[in-house]
This record gives structure tokens, C-alpha cells and sequence, in this order.
């Protein structure tokens, strides 16, 4: 099977410090924002999605920017729910998910939450969209999506993954995904471009 490999000698973006990122490329977003959170935290990093956001613009032809979070019932999160609310107002896609929980087990001891990934999501979205984008940048570090990188790179599309590789702060990308992506980008390299100021 032949694959049409795009032209790399374009100017790459120096505001993202993504070189494989060019002006001209139509780019998807896929945040995935258990595992985004988890990464940005075991760095010590509090991101600012406005700049997130405003730096792909700049960067690029934004297509899409999709942002996936599993929502547990019964417990009242505000600073999530507004989180979302200015997301879904300012040009992110929500793709969401509520989970059953409940907060307590019979005996009244608390009962952790279930982890729940939106890989399968995340995987639709990018085998969809894959005839309409030249690259996507994901904010993932799960295994789960390999197959799905390995199908969209078939068809010549490029994928960088942003995470982090200390396993020591929790959130660090799967081997398997980070041998499997074109590019991967610490997110440490990013911190100037998408932290709270």
C-alpha cells in the first residue's frame, strides 16, 4: 500500500515548539482530560486553555478542538463544570461521558472512583475527521489509541503526542504510544505557551 507523505519543509511553528506543526497544516486537538490533568499535575502545571487554545490558532488551521472527560454522577464538581461550560462556549468540542457512582459502599467506607477513559471516542474522532486534517496533536498518555494512530498515519496524517515521561509524577505516556507517534513533545516544552499566568 502506497501513502502519499506530505511535504515537511514548510516553516514549523516556533510558538509551540512543535516542529512538526506548520501554518498551514488543517489540525485536530484531542484532549483527553483525565490523563491531560494527571500529566500537568505531577509536573506541578496549571494550564490555561484560552492560551491553549489561542496557540494553536496562531500556529495553524485549527480545524477542531476536542476535549474528553469522564463526568461521575453524584459528585458536584463547580470548577469542572464551569471549566466545561467556558469550553463549550469558546470553540472546544466536549465529548463526555457520565459515569454511575456512587460516593459511599454499603458499609458506609468510601468508595473510589472507576477509572473510565473516552478512548474509543477520542479513536472515532480521529478515524472521522482523518480525510479532512494533515496532523493531530493529542494530550493523551494512553495505550488505547495506539491502533487508532497507527490507522490514521496509514492515510499520511501526522500525530504528535504531548505528555510527559516522568512515571515518578504520574501521567506518563505509554510506551507503546509514545514509540508509535511521529513526534512526541514533552508538555515542559509547552509550559511558557498553555500554563496560568
Amino acid at each position: 500500500m502506497s501513502v502519499a507523505l506530505r511535504d515537511t519543509a514548510k516553516s514549523a511553528c516556533p510558538v509551540l515548539k512543535i516542529p512538526s506543526l506548520h501554518r498551514d497544516d488543517r489540525t485536530m486537538v484531542l484532549i483527553n482530560g483525565g490523563s491531560f490533568y494527571a500529566a500537568c499535575r505531577g509536573q506541578g502545571l496549571v494550564v490555561d486553555y484560552r492560551r491553549l487554545r489561542d496557540a494553536f490558532q496562531d500556529a495553524c488551521h485549527l480545524v477542531r478542538i476536542n476535549f474528553y472527560l469522564a463526568l461521575y454522577e453524584g459528585d458536584a464538581n463547580e470548577p469542572v463544570t464551569n471549566l466545561l461550560t467556558w469550553m463549550s462556549l469558546n470553540g472546544f468540542v466536549i465529548r463526555s461521558r457520565r459515569v454511575p457512582w456512587k460516593q459511599v459502599n454499603a458499609d458506609g467506607s468510601p468508595r473510589q472512583k472507576p477509572r473510565v477513559d473516552l478512548d474509543v471516542e477520542m479513536a472515532v474522532d480521529m478515524l472521522s475527521a482523518s480525510d479532512a486534517i494533515d496532523h493531530i496533536v493529542m494530550f493523551t498518555s494512553s495505550w488505547n489509541i495506539v491502533g487508532a494512530v497507527e490507522a490514521v498515519q496509514r492515510k499520511g496524517i501526522r500525530v504528535t503526542c504531548v505528555s510527559t515521561t516522568d512515571r515518578v509524577a504520574g501521567g506518563a505516556i505509554d510506551e507503546d504510544l509514545h514509540r508509535q507517534v511521529d513526534q512526541f513533545v514533552d508538555i515542559n516544552d509547552l509550559r511558557s505557551v498553555i500554563v496560568r499566568v
